[in-house]
């Protein structure tokens, strides 16, 4: 078993496909780019990384790609189901958290002034898709 840069254990085949999630999980949550390619340069590393299809799920949803978001947190909770607890509890809250955010997003409607590609819009964006990104 292998550690996260935080100590914790995390199950996966390599320590390089932990490093990589990690450095994803840092791009996706300080709203960076790159964070898509290093979650799928770990999953080349193990396709069977149960947290790093959690990571690639919340990169889909923050993309605004909802559906394929949605089936990768599916996967990563399907994987984890055999894990250690804290994996196996992180899973499915990511699935949950995915879920919660699409529900959240179908039941908003753009704001008149909506407009793709303005700094204003692009931000507002980021803030629904990333509660994270808001605090």
């Amino acid at each position: 078993m292998h550690q996260d840069r935080f100590g914790q254990p995390v199950t996966a085949a390599s320590a390089r496909a932990v490093a990589l999630n990690d450095d994803a999980v840092d791009r996706m949550f300080a709203l960076q780019p790159g964070a898509e390619a290093l979650v799928d340069a770990a999953l080349a590393q193990d396709p069977r990384f149960a947290l790093a299809h959690c990571t690639k799920a919340r990169t889909l949803m923050q993309a605004g790609e909802t559906e394929a978001g949605l089936e990768w947190a599916r996967r990563g909770r399907d994987l984890a189901a055999s894990l250690p607890k804290r994996e196996r509890l992180h899973a499915p809250s990511s699935a949950t958290r995915c879920t919660a955010t699409t529900n959240k997003a179908r039941r908003r409607r753009a704001p008149r002034s909506w407009k793709p590609g303005c700094p204003a819009t692009t931000a507002a964006a980021g803030r629904l898709l990333c509660p994270m990104a808001a605090k």
